[in-house]
């Protein structure tokens, strides 16, 4: 019995320090398509992928960009991740 609750407060503390507290979440339809178009500009849209989008929920008006780009190499090259962007009027 001592063994079982020493195990299960260990996995406990673990999942709680491992775990950080997301204060973000999904983007709608709309600000999905503006923030795309904010984050394409000046890039190459066939190299460069979006992977993930997130929208603060604890500061208005930022949204962070998971990416990849493709290089022109023989390899694929991973690009530094996430890109923050902050909401300026209408435009991201």
């Amino acid at each position: 019995m001592g063994r079982r609750v020493l195990c299960s407060g260990v996995l406990l503390t673990t999942l709680v320090l491992v775990a950080p507290a997301e204060a973000a979440r999904a983007p709608t339809k709309s600000e999905a398509k503006a923030i795309k178009k904010g984050f394409l500009k000046g890039r190459s849209a066939k190299a460069t992928t979006i992977r993930r989008i997130r929208v603060s929920t604890k500061v208005k008006g930022w949204a962070a960009v998971s990416y990849t780009v493709e290089a022109r190499t023989a390899k694929k090259v991973k690009a530094p991740t996430p890109v923050v962007l902050k909401k300026s009027g209408s435009k991201w």
